[in-house]
């Protein structure tokens, strides 16, 4: 952290403020010395500032509420991804029995036709 001391502090005074990789406490910070100076040039114009203020808060708010939906939009890709990957597996496994049952079949009609030679010939002897 690096600390700035600000000579234009709401008395008069000399005071540290933080400046971090924190973009909640960099606007905050600014909007503190920034009400300073204001205050100290005697300008008086701390309403713009509350609302800038007030607006930081709510755009805090959107970020935040923006990373949760991104967090819960990537889970929702992650799913996705491995219901395609599960469809997938079962669409193979199906054309694998199918292919089965289709063998299973023709063995069965020439095994019934083996039995219908057979017996045909046990009619004629």
């Amino acid at each position: 952290m690096i600390y700035v001391s600000c000579r234009f502090s709401l008395r008069g005074s000399v005071a540290p403020y933080s400046f971090c990789s924190s973009l909640k406490k960099i606007k905050t910070t600014w909007c503190l010395v920034m009400m300073g100076v204001l205050w100290s040039l005697g300008l008086g114009a701390f309403t713009n500032l509350s609302f800038y203020w007030q607006y930081s808060e709510k755009e805090d708010k959107y970020e935040d509420e923006i990373k949760v939906l991104s967090d819960k939009l990537k889970e929702a890709e992650t799913r996705a991804e491995f219901a395609e990957r599960t469809v997938a597996k079962l669409e193979k496994t199906i054309d694998d029995l199918e292919e089965q049952v289709t063998r299973a079949k023709e063995e069965n009609m020439g095994m019934h036709q083996v039995l219908d030679q057979t017996l045909q010939e046990l009619h004629n002897l």
